[in-house]
Order: C-alpha cells, then structure tokens, then sequence
C-alpha cells in the first residue's frame, strides 16, 4: 500500500501481485479487526491492510494510540509512520502504546498493515485521551464523509 496515494473508498480497485482486487467496507462484530473472519478462511504467510477515518472536531496533539496485532505490524497515521513491529505476537489489547500523537481537524487517515504468519491474524487500535478514556470529539468511520 502506498501510505502517501489518497485513502481508498470501498469498492475502491486495487492490483496485488497482478490480482485485482476490491476495498471492502467492515465492521468488525468485536473490539479487533479478524481478518481471516473477514475473508472467511484462514490464511498463512500474508499480510492486508485496514484503513479507518477519524474525524475530528479540532486539532489535538496530546491523544494516545493503543495497538494491538497479531503478528507483525505497522501503523500510519495521514502518511507518518508512528509504529513497526518486526516479531510475531499474539494479540494483546493495548500492547503498543503512542503518545502525544497529533490529529488535525477535519478527517485524518490510520492505515494498519499487518502481516501474518500463521493461524490467527488480527489487530486492534483505539484512540483514547491520557486517562484512557475514549478521546471526545473524534469519531471512527469505515469510509471517507
């Protein structure tokens, strides 16, 4: 995924080694995205994207990130990396945290990328304030408003 092309849209094409595929829009029934649930079939040795718009009512730099994955992942936020983890893991809630991450007014793009290497496959991210309540004013959207 190229972090600096504009944020895809659901149904939005995209080419992986020569197969075209489709964005799809999800919302995921727990509090992770399962991506072998979403694909309906377990997959080994991959990795896939979930892209999530957080619309903010006014700038903020003093939020939290917390991810979690399950194996490998990076994370972007509106094109800066702000985290990579190289091991493989099971998913732990909260495992990563980041501090002090900016948001902007208006709609800002987390892209994570998570790479699996065997049985489950999944991540989690939630945006919270320093108490570790959810951050007020910024919503999560699947899709671009």
């Amino acid at each position: 995924m190229n972090e600096a092309a504009p944020p895809p849209r659901d149904g939005d094409p995209v080419l992986v080694d020569g197969v075209q595929l489709y964005w799809k829009k999800h919302r995921a029934p727990e509090f992770f995205l399962d991506f072998n649930h979403f694909l309906d079939r377990p997959n080994e040795h991959c990795q896939g994207c979930a892209v999530c718009y957080l619309i903010a009512d006014q700038d903020r730099n003093d939020l939290l990130l917390k991810i979690g994955s399950d194996d490998q992942v990076k994370v972007w936020l509106n094109g800066q990396e702000l985290l990579r983890v190289a091991r493989p893991r099971a998913l732990a809630i909260d495992e990563d945290v980041i501090s002090d991450v900016a948001i902007r007014k208006g709609v800002n793009v987390l892209v994570l990328q998570v790479i699996n290497e065997t049985r489950d496959w999944s991540a989690c991210a939630r945006l919270t304030d320093r108490s570790g309540k959810a951050a007020a004013n910024v919503k999560a959207m699947a899709t671009v408003p």
